[in-house]
C-alpha cells in the first residue's frame, strides 16, 4: 500500500506521531533532590505526606512543603537556608498564636505581572481555621513577605488552591464542620482577592470577596482558578469537579463559571455550565514492589493548577484504567466551554498520580507526575512526560525518569498510606521554553523526599499546524522524519 492510498486520519495520527518525535528535543538542565523527611527533622518537624509545592521566579526557585519553606538559585544552590514554614509565616507578620495550632496544605506562586511572590496555607485549628495569605516585597523572595489572615470557615476549610491572574488571587477550599474524624463535608468556598490589596505597604483583604458555603452540588468539588500567562490576561476562571445531591463525584462532568469583576470588591459569579467530558473512573491505591502497603492516589479531584494559556484551559487529574491509575488531561476552549481535546496517561504496568500540567505560548506542554508499580525496582519515582499542543489535540512522549524511587514507602503505615497531596509544575517567567516540576519520590527508609526539575524544550523542528495541513494535502507526510482525605 502506497502512502497516499491511506486515508487521511491514518495520515494524520502519522503525522501527528512525526510531530511528537520531534518534539521531545528536550534536556534535563538541573535535577536536584530539595526538602526531605530527615532534613525538616533537623527542624524539628516530623509530617507527612509534604504537600510538594513549588515554583520558579526570575532568578530564584522557591519549595513551600509542610514543614519547610527554602529558597534555591536555578542550579540548586541553596540561597536562603530551610526554615519551618510556621518561621515563614510568623517573620511575614502572621501570630504564632495562629501557627502554634498547626498549619497545613500549602500554596506559592510567581506572578510576572506584579514581579512578585504569593504564598497561602491554612492553620487547622478544628473549627474556625485561618487561611494565611502572602506576598513577597519584591520579585526576590529573599527580601521579605508581608501577610495576612482570616477565617477560612466556620467549620474547617481544607485542601485550599491558590491561583493568581492578571487582576486578582483566588483561594478555594473544601468546607467540613470540622476537622475531626466526624467532620461532614459542607461544601465550598472561594475567595477573590484584588491584588492591589495584597500589593499594598500593609496587604489588606478590605475589597476581597467571600463566596461562602457554596452548597456540596452547588458549584463542584475541589474548585480550582486558572492561572494565566501572556500579556492580555483572562480573569477568574473556575473549573471544578461536579458533585451530585449526595456529594458524590459525577463522573465524565465539569463545571465551569467565571468571576466577574475580580479587580474590585462586589465580585459575582456567573452562572454554572456543566461540561461532559470522558467518563472519569475513580483511582484505587497506587501499588509498590512489595504489595504490603499500598497508596492512598487520592480521587478524581483537580488537584493541580489550572493553565489558561492561548484561549485554553488545561488541567490533568487521576483516575482508573484497568487495575492501574492514569492521568487524565483535558483542554477546555475557555469562551466557549467546548472540549478541545482530551487522553490518558496510562501503562498496564504503571500507576500514574499526583500529576500537575504546564504550557507556553507556543504549545509545548510538560505533565509532571508520581510512578509506581510492581516490578521489583518500581518504587514511587518522580517522572514527566513532554508533549506538544497542536491546536486541536496533545500528542506526548514517552516517561522520562527524573528521580528513581528508592524504597517501599511504610512511614504510617496501612493500605491507603498518606502521600501527596500536591505537585507542582510550572513555565519560567524569563524563559518560556523552560519548565520546573516539583515532585516527590520514596527514599530509603520509609520516608518522603522532594525534587525538582527543570525541562528545556527545543520546539524549533516541530512542524506547525500549517505545515502539516499541506503534508495532509500531499499524503506523504508519513516520509518526514509522538486529601488530602477522601470525602
Amino acid at each position: 500500500m502506497s502512502f497516499h492510498s491511506l486515508p487521511r486520519t491514518v495520515l494524520l495520527s502519522a503525522i501527528l506521531s512525526t510531530v511528537a518525535s520531534l518534539a521531545y528535543a528536550q534536556t534535563i538542565i538541573s535535577n536536584w533532590t530539595g526538602g526531605t523527611y530527615a532534613t525538616e527533622n533537623t527542624l524539628g518537624v516530623f509530617l507527612a505526606p509534604p504537600d510538594t509545592m513549588g515554583a520558579a521566579g526570575p532568578n530564584h526557585v522557591v519549595e513551600l512543603i509542610n514543614g519547610n519553606y527554602i529558597v534555591f538559585d536555578k542550579t540548586g544552590n541553596v540561597v536562603s537556608s530551610a526554615i519551618k514554614d510556621s518561621t515563614f509565616w510568623n517573620n511575614a507578620g502572621i501570630s504564632t498564636t495562629i501557627t502554634n495550632a498547626g498549619i497545613s496544605d500549602p500554596h506559592i506562586a510567581y506572578d510576572a505581572y506584579s514581579g512578585r511572590w504569593f504564598a497561602s496555607e491554612i492553620n487547622v485549628s478544628t473549627t474556625g481555621n485561618q487561611l494565611m495569605v502572602a506576598r513577597s516585597n519584591s520579585s526576590d523572595p529573599t527580601a521579605g513577605w508581608k501577610a495576612v489572615n482570616f477565617t477560612a470557615n466556620v467549620g474547617f476549610g481544607d485542601y485550599p488552591a491558590l491561583s493568581v491572574d492578571g487582576n486578582a488571587v483566588y483561594i478555594s477550599l473544601n468546607n467540613f464542620s470540622s476537622a475531626s474524624a466526624s467532620g461532614v463535608f459542607t461544601g465550598t468556598s472561594l475567595f477573590s482577592i484584588p491584588k492591589t490589596d495584597l500589593l499594598l505597604t500593609t496587604p489588606v483583604t478590605t475589597n476581597m470577596t467571600k463566596f461562602e458555603n457554596l452548597g456540596p452540588a452547588a458549584r463542584g468539588f475541589t474548585l480550582q482558578a486558572a492561572a494565566t500567562y501572556g500579556s492580555s490576561p483572562a480573569n477568574g476562571l473556575i473549573v471544578s469537579t461536579a458533585l451530585d445531591s449526595g456529594s458524590n463525584y459525577v463522573s465524565g462532568v465539569i463545571d465551569r463559571f467565571n468571576v466577574l469583576n475580580p479587580s474590585a470588591a462586589g465580585a459575582t459569579l456567573s452562572a454554572l455550565t456543566a461540561i461532559n467530558v470522558l467518563a472519569t473512573p475513580e483511582p484505587g491505591l497506587a501499588h509498590q514492589p512489595d504489595g504490603t502497603v499500598q497508596i492512598d492516589a487520592l480521587d478524581s479531584r483537580i488537584s493541580g493548577q489550572v493553565v489558561y494559556q492561548n484561549g485554553n484551559l488545561f488541567f490533568v487529574r487521576t483516575i482508573s484504567v484497568g487495575s492501574k491509575d492514569a492521568i487524565r488531561w483535558t483542554v477546555l476552549n475557555a469562551a466557549t466551554n467546548a472540549v478541545v481535546s482530551e487522553g490518558t496517561i496510562s501503562d498496564p504496568n504503571f500507576d500514574y498520580f499526583q500529576g500537575s500540567i504546564a504550557v507556553n505560548a507556543t504549545g509545548d506542554v510538560v505533565v509532571g507526575f508520581n510512578r509506581s508499580g510492581t516490578g521489583a525496582s518500581d518504587f514511587i519515582g518522580s517522572y514527566a512526560r513532554v508533549g506538544k499542543f497542536t491546536g486541536s489535540t496533545i500528542v506526548f512522549g514517552t516517561d522520562i525518569q527524573l528521580k528513581a524511587g528508592q524504597g517501599n514507602y511504610h512511614l504510617i503505615g496501612g493500605d491507603g498510606e498518606r502521600w501527596g497531596d500536591f505537585s507542582s509544575t510550572r513555565v519560567d517567567p524569563v524563559d518560556s521554553s523552560l519548565f520546573w516540576t516539583f515532585q516527590e519520590f520514596a527514599q530509603p527508609g520509609n520516608v518522603w523526599a522532594t525534587q525538582i526539575t527543570s525541562i528545556k524544550i527545543n520546539s524549533a523542528s516541530v512542524p506547525e499546524p500549517a505545515a502539516i495541513t499541506m503534508l495532509l494535502g500531499t499524503g506523504v507526510g508519513l516520509v518526514l522524519l509522538r486529601r488530602r482525605k477522601q470525602k
